[in-house]
């Protein structure tokens, strides 16, 4: 029997006519898909992965979309129906080659009216939640796991790489910008604090005392723009030496968070000398202690080079994506108000902020980002393809390029594998945004489930087809053959899942003759 799916509606779009040699092709194209279980559907706008399932003989089995959406497609025609099917992502065209395009619909459009009643074996969706995975059979094929909100959501990343200790002993503070939830009051206070955020800051103002050095620029004529900042100086070398001093402390007892020293003081001088332009009048002396002081600094805190002076952080929305929402600010009571003023975010605990990179790598002194795809086929044993080809994302447009982030992504998708999902027969291609510093090492700050393939330059134009084309390889072609030709995927990591390590604590409570209670405790882990 033919799996039953509710959420498609039967209604169909009148078919025009075909002559009875195109039909007769229709039906034979139509018995071989269905005797090899090549039916798929696709939701949204994939010519690529259309054409590449059509190229290997599968035959589509059209969704259906509500008139509000097809009219977007397709607003030229006039429908009766509440509902049709639409099995293109060609817009109306009047020019010869439309016409032989559109010829080629209508066969596809008969073909997909005569699996109606068939199984689908492959479905492509853009949204996680358009197929109830736990309704399928365990021969259908999807691209999107169950609960990966935990890797691709800014809360889930954040909360998981803190259990990274538990799978791995590299450490996320080198390769993932400090991310506090500032809904969970915990996270809260240690944002707040952040790790004497306004001494590490003066320390630096007294290293550096041009803004210009604080940004590492790449320029191919050799020049650097000059700062046009004007400052006046302040002569704080006691404030210095207590920084020094709390520093000092702060290393010398890591495990202890209560630092005697005034917060707010710190801060309002740190506000006058970021801020306020002025600039501190120190002497050598103290310089040379304040350039020894971070580079000890820089061993507990990897973090350190990348944060620059003027505390500037990102604020996000934790489960929108396309920079929807996000804001940036570099005070403490602007950060604090951008998050009372949504309450439903702060109740689901959604609001996120992490720390902006203020020395990035910059090309013609203009910031860019990193998409980079890459796929996953199994959770467990979690499989995992690198695609060798990315691209850079500039305020003007993409360029091409390579680049290596594996290893952050490994550390990201083993601290998510045991909350995810795992199905056989289900796949999902993500996209993860880097930012490299001025050494060029990177920096992930987000994964994103079903990333853009919009073809918006010419330069994703070309890859956004090819990684969909690669994905199919790997998905399908595999199955057929194991040595089959993957593209520019690479198989970077297959391992079977380890038992999560649990903790047992066990507590007893005795009471002696005067009426003490007594606790006594007993933990075992299992590795």
């Amino acid at each position: 029997m033919p799996a039953t799916h509710p959420e498609v509606c039967r209604n169909f779009v009148s078919l025009p006519a075909l002559d009875l040699d195109r039909l007769r092709e229709a039906r034979v194209v139509v018995d071989k898909a269905v005797k090899m279980h090549k039916v798929f559907s696709i939701q949204g706008r994939y010519p690529v992965i259309r054409e590449g399932l059509r190229a290997r003989g599968w035959v589509e089995r059209c969704m259906v979309y509500s008139k509000r959406r097809v009219r977007r497609h397709q607003s030229s025609r006039n429908r009766t129906d509440s509902n049709y099917a639409v099995c293109s992502d060609r817009d109306d065209d009047n020019s010869n080659d439309a016409e032989k395009e559109k010829d080629a619909d209508r066969l596809h459009n008969v073909m997909s009216r005569l699996v109606w009643n068939e199984m689908v074996y492959f479905y492509w969706t853009n949204r996680r939640k358009a197929i109830n995975t736990k309704n399928l059979h365990k021969e259908q094929i999807t691209n999107h796991f169950s609960k990966a909100g935990n890797l691709t959501t800014k809360t889930g990343l954040c909360l998981n790489l803190r259990k990274l200790h538990w799978f791995d002993s590299a450490d996320p503070d080198t390769f993932f910008p400090r991310c506090y939830r500032l809904a969970a009051l915990d996270e809260r206070h240690a944002f707040i604090g952040y790790d004497l955020f306004s001494h590490k800051c003066i320390l630096l103002c007294s290293k550096k005392k041009r803004e210009s050095d604080l940004c590492f620029s790449f320029f191919p004529s050799g020049k650097k723009k000059q700062s046009k900042r004007q400052s006046s100086p302040v002569n704080i070398s006691q404030t210095i030496n207590k920084a020094l001093k709390v520093c000092e402390d702060f290393l010398q007892s890591l495990e202890h968070s209560d630092i005697d020293t005034n917060l707010e003081t710190q801060q309002t001088l740190y506000y006058l000398v970021v801020h306020g332009g002025a600039e501190i009048d120190s002497s050598d002396y103290l310089v040379i202690h304040c350039k020894a002081m971070l580079q000890r600094m820089k061993i507990v805190n990897p973090q350190l080079e990348i944060e620059g002076i003027h505390n500037i952080w990102i604020i996000k929305p934790g489960a929108k994506s396309r920079g929807r929402g996000i804001k940036c600010a570099n005070r403490l009571d602007q950060i604090l108000d951008l998050v009372k003023g949504d309450p439903k975010l702060i109740k689901e605990n959604k609001w996120v902020v992490q720390k902006y990179l203020e020395r990035p790598f910059l090309i013609h002194d203009t910031k860019f980002d990193v998409r980079q795809w890459f796929l996953v086929t199994d959770w467990n044993p979690l499989t995992v393809w690198f695609y060798k080809k990315c691209y850079l994302r500039f305020s003007t447009q993409p360029l091409h390029a390579r680049f290596n982030g594996q290893r952050a992504l490994i550390y990201a998708l083993q601290t998510a594998q045991d909350l995810v999902e795992s199905r056989k027969n289900t796949f999902e291609l993500y996209g993860a945004d880097f930012m490299l510093d001025r050494d060029l090492h990177p920096w992930l700050l987000e994964i994103n489930s079903s990333p853009t393939m919009a073809p918006s330059t010419p330069v994703t134009a070309h890859l956004c087809a090819a990684v969909q084309e690669d994905t199919l390889r790997v998905v399908l072609d595999r199955r057929v053959k194991r040595t089959a030709n993957t593209g520019d995927f690479q198989l970077i990591y297959k391992k079977v899942r380890n038992s999560f390590p649990f903790v047992m604590l066990y507590v007893y409570l005795n009471g002696d003759n005067d009426g003490v209670l007594q606790m006594s405790f007993f933990i075992f882990r299992q590795l």
